[in-house]
């Protein structure tokens, strides 16, 4: 966490330098992303305004296996827990980032002929629903 407290300060703050006021964080977002933003901000180390969501799965890191839906249902509900629009200015966590399609990397995404994934194995990718199953492919 020490590691990510201070790479995330630095470009925060290269950011601010460059005239950035806000950024938004919509993917690869888990409970800890967001704690670690919470935690600059109560320590006014926040140097401009986040507007985060949570990913409804966790989708970044290969490789991917869509929850069962029953686990999936749980996290949906624990993240819900973690949405925050208390009218802070400088800090708010609004929604979860959905992608019916699975992860939002090179290899994933559905096509009708084959190209190299990030490995350089050739695929077509998959069409499905996070937490609820594959369609196909």
């Amino acid at each position: 966490m020490e590691n990510a407290v201070a790479g995330t300060t630095a470009e925060l703050a290269r950011y601010a330098a460059q005239g950035v006021t806000t950024v938004y964080e919509g993917h690869a977002m888990e409970p800890q992303h967001i704690a670690l933003y919470r935690q600059l901000r109560a320590t006014g180390a926040l140097p401009l305004r986040v507007m985060a969501t949570l990913d409804a799965e966790s989708v970044i890191f290969y490789p991917f296996d869509p929850l069962p839906h029953g686990e999936f249902a749980a996290r949906l509900g624990q993240l819900a827990r973690q949405i925050s629009d208390d009218g802070d200015d400088m800090l708010r966590v609004s929604g979860l980032t959905f992608s019916p399609g699975g992860p939002c990397f090179s290899g994933y995404f559905a096509t009708y002929e084959s190209y190299a994934d990030p490995f350089g194995r050739p695929v077509i990718g998959w069409v499905g629903v996070s937490g609820l199953g594959d369609s196909g492919f």
